[in-house]
C-alpha cells in the first residue's frame, strides 16, 4: 500500500477552524482492539457485527487498540470509513499487523497508518483525564517487530507528563500488553508516584486484568490496573457461523468477540464488557450438564466463566432462587467451549473454516463450585452471582435435570 505522497511545497499557513465542545468530567469510551479484518469480508464483519449497535452511543469517543487491520494496510480506508458511521470522534492505535510489509526501515514501518490517521504516538487530555497513545514496536531488520518504549516514546512521555497534574487521571494505551514491552521499567518509574494510573492494550486475543506489583517491577504504592482488552475479531473472526453468516468467533479464553466500555469519573474509572450484538447482561457462561442422575447429582461441578473477572472478582451460586449463597473458587484452565471448539475436528481447521482456530488458552477467568447433596428428582435452576471489582453484579444462569434419563 502507498505510504505519504509528497505534498509539494508548504504553504505559507495553514488554517483551519476549531469547533467548541463541552467536555464534562463524566464520560464513556468505547475501546475496540484487534478487528484485525483479512480482507472485504472481514472489514464487512466489522461493519455487521459491532457498528450498528453503536451507532447513536452516548461516548465521546472510541479507540482501537491496534491490529486494525492482517497486515494489510490498504483496507484502512474501508474499516476506518465503516467504524466512523458509529458518529463519534475515533483513536486508532498502531499494531504488529498495521505496518507497511515492504518497509526495510522501521521509520516507514507506520508510513501508511500515518496517513490516514496521524502519528503513530501521540496524547490528548479528555474531561480532566489525560491520555497517550504508544506505538510501542519497533521493526526489526529481519521482519516482524521488537515490542518495546522506544527511547523517543519514554522522552515523549517525560515531556508530556511534566504538564499533567499529579492527581489527574493518566492513561496509556498501547497495542502490545505492558508487561511483555521492553523498557516498561522507564515508564513505570514515570508514573510510580502519581495515584491515578490505568492502561490498556490488546494483541492477545483473550481478556485479562493484570495488577502490577513489586513481583512485576511496579515500584508505585499501590498496584497498576493493565487490561488486555477483548477483540473485535475475537479468535480472528474464526467459527460456527451465526444465522447471519459471520463467525461465532470465540476468543482463546472462551469469551466471546466485542468491545469494552471505559466509564471515567474525574480520577475514577470502570470498565464494562460488551459482546457483539448480545444483551448487556450477557456477562458469563455457566457449565453444567443438562442432566445428572440422582446419586452423581451431589459433587457434579458448575463452571462459569465470567468474560471480564479478575482476582478482584467474587462469584457465588445457588440453587432455585435460594437465598443461601456457595462461594465459588476460582481457578486457571480451559474453557470447556473453546475446547469444544477446538476439538471439533482431529486436523487444523484451516480447511474447514477457512483459517486455522487458536489452541485454546489457559485463563483465570474461571470459577467452579460442586452442586450440593439433596436434591430432589426435577428440574433445577442454577444462578451465579459476580460482584466486579468496580461493584458492579451480574448474574448467569444454567438449567439442570436431576434423575430421570441423564444425557
Amino acid at each position: 500500500a502507498p505510504g505519504l505522497a509528497p505534498t509539494g511545497p508548504l504553504p505559507a499557513s495553514v488554517d483551519f477552524g476549531l469547533i467548541p465542545r463541552p467536555e464534562p468530567r463524566q464520560f464513556d469510551v468505547v475501546v475496540f482492539s484487534d478487528p484485525q479484518a483479512r480482507g472485504l469480508t472481514e472489514v464487512n464483519y466489522v461493519a455487521r457485527d459491532v457498528v450498528p449497535e453503536l451507532v447513536g452511543v452516548n461516548a465521546a469517543f472510541g479507540v482501537t487498540l491496534g491490529d486494525i487491520v492482517a497486515d494489510d494496510p490498504g483496507l484502512f480506508r474501508e474499516i476506518s470509513e465503516a467504524v466512523g458511521h458509529i458518529g463519534i470522534p475515533w483513536y486508532w492505535l498502531f499494531g504488529n499487523h498495521d505496518g507497511n510489509r515492504s518497509a526495510k526501515e522501521d521509520r516507514h514501518a507506520d508510513e501508511t497508518f500515518e496517513r490516514y490517521f496521524g502519528p503513530s504516538t501521540y496524547a490528548f487530555s479528555h474531561g480532566g483525564a489525560f491520555f497517550i497513545a504508544y506505538r510501542n514496536m519497533e521493526l526489526k531488520p529481519e521482519g516482524g517487530f521488537n515490542y518495546i518504549f522506544r527511547d523517543d516514546d519514554l522522552a515523549f512521555t517525560r515531556n508530556c507528563l511534566a504538564h499533567v497534574p499529579k492527581e489527574q487521571l493518566v492513561v496509556l494505551m498501547m497495542h502490545v500488553p505492558l508487561p511483555g514491552t521492553k523498557q516498561r521499567e522507564a515508564l513505570y518509574e514515570m508514573i510510580a508516584d502519581r495515584p491515578h494510573t490505568f492502561s490498556m492494550s490488546g494483541h492477545t486475543h483473550e481478556q485479562a486484568h493484570v495488577f502490577l506489583d513489586a513481583k512485576r517491577g511496579w515500584k508505585g504504592a499501590e498496584p497498576h490496573h493493565h487490561y488486555i482488552a477483548g477483540t473485535v475479531s475475537g479468535g480472528w473472526w474464526v467459527g460456527e457461523r451465526d444465522e447471519t453468516g459471520i463467525p461465532v468467533a470465540l476468543m482463546n479464553d472462551g469469551g466471546p468477540n466485542g468491545y469494552a466500555i471505559l466509564s471515567i469519573d474525574g480520577a475514577d474509572y470502570r470498565l464494562w464488557y460488551k459482546a457483539a450484538r448480545r444483551p448487556a447482561d450477557y456477562q458469563m457462561n455457566v457449565y453444567a450438564p443438562d442432566g445428572v442422575s440422582q446419586a452423581e447429582a451431589a459433587g457434579t461441578e458448575v463452571r462459569a466463566n465470567f468474560f471480564a473477572g479478575s482476582k478482584r472478582c467474587r462469584l457465588e451460586m445457588t440453587l432455585d432462587g435460594g437465598k443461601t449463597w456457595l462461594p465459588m473458587e476460582q481457578f486457571t484452565g480451559t474453557d470447556p467451549e473453546a475446547a469444544r471448539m477446538n476439538g471439533m475436528n482431529p486436523h487444523r481447521l484451516g480447511g474447514v473454516w477457512g483459517w486455522d482456530v487458536d489452541e485454546p488458552s489457559r485463563t483465570d477467568h474461571l470459577w467452579r463450585a460442586t452442586l450440593p447433596e439433596g436434591l430432589a428428582e426435577g428440574t433445577h435452576l442454577i444462578t451465579v452471582r459476580a460482584t466486579d471489582q468496580f461493584g458492579a453484579v451480574h448474574h448467569g444462569h444454567r438449567v439442570l435435570r436431576v434423575g430421570g434419563t441423564a444425557e
